[in-house]
Parts: structure tokens; sequence; C-alpha cells
């Protein structure tokens, strides 16, 4: 909107605001007359302006008195006890889970707040927080419904936080800036979390951070957080929906610019939120009585310089404020690990990475306040100052270029380290791999502080030892693992509460004792396999309500167990497998259509039917390989493309295939072990570099080759035909060696049909 535009929205408004619904819609009749758009615009902001809730402007609430629940309202499995705190939309009380027993905080969408919109954000709130789970994120246990007479009130049940607000809380150590700044990085660490699984909060400012006894900040309330790349429901209008405080809203959200929102409007609330915590104040004035001119501030007034609102700090801080609070998104730190990571710098006193203004941009600050000055000395000005203006655009542009390249880098690696886990990289990914690691390196070579690039590098790492694992390149296999745990070995020092660390490093663990078990180093193998169960055991016993925590314990529990069967201790094993099933059925409940839980619960199955069958009781081994199978196929529904999906369905099949052999179910068994083959053929003739497929296939033959009765030889010969089609579509792939051995087998099973 330019500048004309906004002053007629703004007299209109102001005329309108005062006046009756009736008065404001012959105004506008008579001064919008056919520009049906500029009436638009007036007619939002007076809603908004109905609407707004008293914090809107100052982030400094005063809700109604919290009351007791509506009356009638009661929710499943929980005992409301008292409430806690009340906004505008939502009322929050203390709670008691019956089972498990604990204390919860739940909080009930006001009754006079049910609205289609408040709704909803209740509804994305909970589906944000179950998404994250970090220590310095409220976790939450349950989402539904109260039924209120003839209402449905939206509740969600979450962990209780018993603390003070950050602003609160920093008034009390104001004079202790360190203490303040370490506690802001962590406010940054878990906002970081938020954004790397694609939330962006949208709403930070400090009466939603908590900060506990123990010194340890919570972010609330992601009632108006957007999943990027989501679409949330929001209405679209002309000049756009002001969701959020506008004293820490960026420009861009003050403006209603939706789809410009992304991590850097977070950054610029929490520089807001940083400059309040070292001050007591704000660094823009929107106190102004008028909710136009508060967002013309936010959009246009520089926002006041921290050393000149506190003296005396360190004048890199004063750049680190400065860059968070750019008015251009482009200009301020492109994520919230570096203003984290700057403001580390600050207390280690390295030199920060925040670009001071320079003469260019002070400049452009002078000419925007004195337009009539800045013309008339322009000449001057540009004659005396070319070849200085000349080498700062270089040195800016040098800068500018130095920061794209590492958010392009940080975006490739994030997002190719993304595609594993949902695909499963193959052989022919390694090509790519290989060549993000060698980016990643090299801009570590000029920004090695990045915690972003060490753990891309990191993950890329264990994604290539993975594929050395699948060809049995053990030697390359230790050496990556080696290396990504100990760059998540720094980054677990330098930030205790990173639990993505810790966790990829319990799966490196694991990577380790595989290779040492795949070596003959049995001593080896129990060493990093306990390793990786203490990390694990660790992490649950901090958050035991973590699902996917409580599921890498359980590849930890498998992991040792198996070991423990191999050195014949099954008694331990069982044990251990019997304890993995429970959490695995326990967690799985919860979301039965997870798939890193459905494999989990699969998996568990599938390994203890194994060992009952080894302790020679097959037949109650049954049950459990049936299970397994059966949701090893969801598996493949749910993600179809996933290759480490297809190989679990497969190695599913083909063991259930061999007890159901074992205990005289042998049309069943014929039946799930061409299955198997079906799908390891199929895996193997696409993927025909991995020798595990080939290997697969290769077993599978072996089983049905060992069927009798009438269908057999009907059997062997379907089975040779899947393997001449394997063979032939591996050969179109540019994989002769492997297409030869699918041929080899293919010729045995015929060779067995003529000699039967």
């Amino acid at each position: 909107m330019d500048r004309a535009r906004f002053l007629r929205v703004k007299d209109l408004f102001r005329r309108a605001l005062p006046l009756d619904a009736r008065a404001r819609s012959e105004l506008l009749e008579a001064e919008c007359d056919a520009d049906v758009t500029l009436r638009a615009e007036v007619q939002e902001l007076l809603a908004h302006a109905a609407a707004a809730e008293h914090d809107f402007l100052h982030g400094d609430p005063r809700p109604p008195p919290c009351s007791t629940p509506p009356p009638g309202v009661e929710i499943e499995g929980f005992r409301v006890l008292e409430p806690l705190a009340s906004g505008g939309s939502g009322v929050v009380y203390r709670a008691e889970q019956l089972a498990p027993r604990r204390e919860v905080a739940i909080k009930i969408l006001r009754m006079d707040a049910l609205t289609s919109g408040a709704a909803t954000r209740f509804a994305r709130e909970a589906e944000v927080l179950g998404s994250l789970r970090h220590p310095g994120i409220a976790a939450v246990y349950g989402a539904g419904v109260a039924r209120s007479g003839s209402l449905d009130l939206p509740w969600i049940a979450m962990e209780l936080v018993r603390g003070i607000p950050l602003n609160e809380y920093a008034a009390a150590r104001r004079h202790a800036p360190r203490v303040l700044l370490e506690l802001f990085t962590a406010v940054c660490a878990a906002v970081e979390h938020a954004h790397l699984r694609g939330v962006v909060h949208r709403d930070l400012k400090p009466s939603n951070v908590l900060v506990e006894d123990d010194g340890r900040p919570r972010v609330l309330d992601f009632g108006v957080a957007r999943i990027v790349g989501q679409d949330v429901g929001e209405a679209r209008t002309h000049t756009g929906a002001l969701i959020g405080t506008l004293a820490y809203m960026a420009p861009e959200q003050a403006r209603g610019e939706r789809d410009a929102i992304d991590v850097r409007s977070d950054v610029y609330a929490l520089g807001v939120v940083l400059f309040e915590m070292l001050t007591g104040k704000l660094p823009v004035d929107v106190d102004r009585g008028d909710v136009l001119e508060a967002v013309r501030a936010v959009c246009e007034d520089d926002p006041e310089r921290l050393s000149r609102a506190r003296p005396g700090l360190p004048r890199d801080l004063d750049a680190v404020v400065a860059r968070a609070l750019e008015k251009q998104r482009g200009q301020r730190y492109p994520d919230v690990g570096a203003l984290a990571r700057d403001v580390g710098n600050v207390l280690a006193n390295r030199p920060v990475d925040a670009r001071r203004s320079t003469v260019i941009d002070q400049a452009r600050r002078f000419v925007r306040r004195n337009r009539v000055l800045a013309l008339s000395a322009a000449a001057v000005i540009a004659a005396l100052g070319a070849g200085l203006v000349v080498a700062l655009l270089a040195l800016r542009t040098a800068r500018e270029e130095r920061g794209r390249t590492a958010e392009t880098l940080d975006y490739l690696a994030r997002r190719m380290t993304s595609l594993g886990p949902r695909l499963g990289f193959g052989e022919e990914q390694r090509p790519e791999l290989e060549e993000v690691a060698a980016r990643v390196e090299r801009q570590l070579e000029l920004d090695p502080r990045s915690r972003p690039l060490r753990s891309a590098l990191a993950q890329t790492l264990y994604d290539l030892a993975s594929l050395d694992q699948a060809r049995g390149d053990l030697a390359s296999l230790r050496a990556r693992a080696e290396r990504a745990l100990a760059l998540r070995a720094g980054l677990v020092r330098e930030s205790p509460l990173d639990i993505e660390s810790r966790c990829r490093s319990s799966d490196l663990c694991a990577k380790l004792g595989e290779a040492a078990r795949d070596s003959g180093d049995l001593a080896g193998r129990d060493a990093w396999f306990a390793r990786a169960l203490s990390i694990d055991e660790a992490l649950v016993r901090e958050h035991p309500d973590d699902a996917e925590l409580v599921e890498d314990l359980g590849w930890s529990l498998a992991r040792v167990g198996q070991a423990a069967a191999e050195r014949g201790d099954l008694d331990e094993a069982e044990r251990l497998l019997l304890r993995r099933i429970a959490d695995a059925e326990r967690i799985g409940s919860r979301d039965s259509h997870n798939p890193r839980l459905v494999y989990n619960l699969s998996h568990a199955l599938y390994f203890y039917s194994g060992l009952l069958e080894k302790r020679g009781r097959p037949a109650e081994s049954v049950p459990h390989v049936l299970e397994a199978v059966q949701l090893a196929r969801k598996l493949c529904d749910l993600e179809p493309e996933r290759r480490d999906f297809v190989v679990w369905r497969t190695a599913a099949c083909r063991g259930a295939a061999s007890i159901l052999h074992q205990t005289g179910r042998v049309t069943e068994a014929q039946a799930l072990a061409l299955e198997a083959l079906e799908a390891a053929t199929n895996a193997a003739a696409y993927e025909p570099g991995r020798p595990l497929h080939l290997d697969l296939v290769r077993t599978v033959v072996r089983e049905l080759l060992s069927f009798e009765g009438p269908s057999a030889q009907a059997l062997r010969a379907r089975a040779r035909s899947t393997l001449e089609q394997a063979a032939s579509v591996a050969a179109l792939r540019g994989a002769p060696e492997a297409a030869a051995r699918l041929r080899a087998e293919s010729r045995e099973l015929s060779a067995d049909l003529d000699a039967r």
C-alpha cells in the first residue's frame, strides 16, 4: 500500500471508529463510493479493532479473571482441579491425569471465544505441539473436544510448566546481562527446534516464555504458529490478518503479508525480546493509542539502538540486536541458530557475524527521515564519497554472497538429509550425498561454528556410512561414523539440551557396533551397543512420555538382546525383548498410523518370534510373526516408496514362511514365501547395487526349494518367472552383475524343476 493510500485508509478508519454501525455504513458509502477495495480495507481494520485483545499492541495481557470450568464439562481421563491462567481465548487449569497418574495443564477454549477461527487455532496448537519434542517446549499429552450443554469446547492436555514469565525473570536479573544472554540462547534453542521441523511460532513475546525454578525457559502458546508449506486455513484479504502481538511483530507480519512470514519473522521477535530483557523497554514505541500509527511505526521507524537504551553493554551486542531488528527480512539473521551463535560469540568474546551499519545503511536511514535535506546534498555526497561507496558496496556484496551461500547450503543439506528417513537412500544417491558432504565441508571452512552445517554434515556422513554398510565396506563405514560421532559430541558439549544430536549419537554408536559385529569383533560390538543403550535410557529417563525416544530405546534393547542371544544368554535376551514389546505396544497405541511406531512394533514382534523359535517353541512364535507381517504390509501401504520398508516386508514374510513351514502350515508358508520373493526381486532389480537385496533373493529361493506337496512345482515355476523378469530389469538399469546373479538363481530353479 503506497503512502497516499495508507493515509486515506487511516483517515477513514479514525473517522469511522467512534461511530455506531449505521453511521459507519453511511460514512463509508459516501466516502468510498465505487472503491470497493478501499471500503473492504477500512472495514477489516474496524473489525480488527473490535476483536483485538488488550495485549495486541503491548504483549502485556490483562486477561479476564480465571474461572472454574464451564458447568457440566468433563474430560475423560482427567480431573480438573483449579484455574491457573486465563487469556482472551482460553483458560488453563491444573488437572490430574488418571492414567498414567500425573499433574498436567489443560487448556480449554473459553465459551465466549468459541468461533471457528479460535477453534482452528486451538486444533493447530495441538497439532504443532504434538510434532515437537524439546526440553524447552511443553509436551502435549492429549487433545479433544469436551461437551458443555450444546457446545463443543476444544481442549489440550500438556505438560504442567511452573515458572514465571520471562520479562519478570529478566527484570530481577537485569544487573547480570551474562545470565540473561545465556537464558536467551536457551530460548533460541527451543525456537530453532520448532523451525527445523517447519514450525514458525509467530507470537514470540516474554509472556509466552516461562522460566522454571531451575532457570530453564519453556516456550509456550503455539496457537497461532504456522506449519511451513501447509494451508492453515487463514483468510486471505486485501490488508491481511494481523495475528500475534504488534510490539513483537516483524514489519512483514504487521503488514499482513502472510506469505512473507518465515523463520526470520521469529528472528525479529526474538530481537525485540532480547532488547526488552536487557533494557526493560521496547525498541519501537507502539504506545500511540492508534493501531494504524503503531503499525506504521513497526514498519517504518528505526528501532532504538541498544547502546543508547543501555550504555555499557558490549558494542558487538548492539550490532547483534540491530541485525535481528532489521526492517528488511533479507538483512536479518537467516535463522534463529545464527542469532544464538552470535550471542554466544559475544559471551565468548569472539568476533560476531552481525554486519554493523555501514555508511550506506546510515545514509539510507537519514534519507528516509530527511528527504529534502538529503536531496539538496546528494551531489556533494556523491562526489566526495564515490570511491568509498564502491568499496563499501563490494564489501557488502561479498558478505551478502557469503550469507546467501551459507543459507543455501544449510537448506540443501537439511533437504537432502531429510530424504533419507522418508525414502531410504540407495546406492544411486551416493554421488549426491558425497557432493552435499563436500560442499558443506567447504562452507564449514568459512563458518566452522555453524551448528546447522555441522549437524547436516554429521547426518550426511551417517547416511553414507549406511550405504558403505550395505555394500560391505566396513573400513569406510567406521571412518565416516567416527567422524560423525565426533561432530555430534561437539554439538552436545556446546548444548547439552540438543536432543537431536544425542539421539543421533546413539544411532552412530549402534552403527559402529554393527561394524564391529560384522568384522567379528564381538567385544567391540557389545561395547558400542551398550554405549548406545546408555544414551537412549538417559533420554527416556529425562523424557518418559516421548514416544520417539522410547522407540529409539527399543532398538537399543533389541540390539543388546540379540547380542545376548548370540552369546547363549537366552533368558536375558527374552527379558529385554519383552520389555521392548511392552514399550512398543504402549507408544504404538497412541498413533497407529505413525510409520516409525508401526515399524518398531513389527520389528519387536518379529525378533521375539525368532527367539521363541530358537528356544524350541515355534508354535508360540506363530501369532507374533504373523502380526509382524501384517504390520510390515501396513508400513508399505503407509509409505510405499520407502525402500527399507520393502526390505523389511521381505524379511518378515520370509521369516514367517519358515516358521509356518516348521509347524505344518505349508500352504500359508508357500504364499508368504512367494510374497517375499516378489518383494525381494523387485528391490534387487530396481536397486541392484545393494548386496543385501540379492542375498534376500537367494535366501527366499532356498526357502522355496525346501517346499514339498502338489503345488510346489507351480510355485517354483512362478518363482523362476519372477527372477527372470527381475534380471531383465536389472540389465536395463545397467547392472549386468546383478542381472547375472538373478539369472543364475533362475537357472538353479529350472534345474530343480527338470530334476523333479
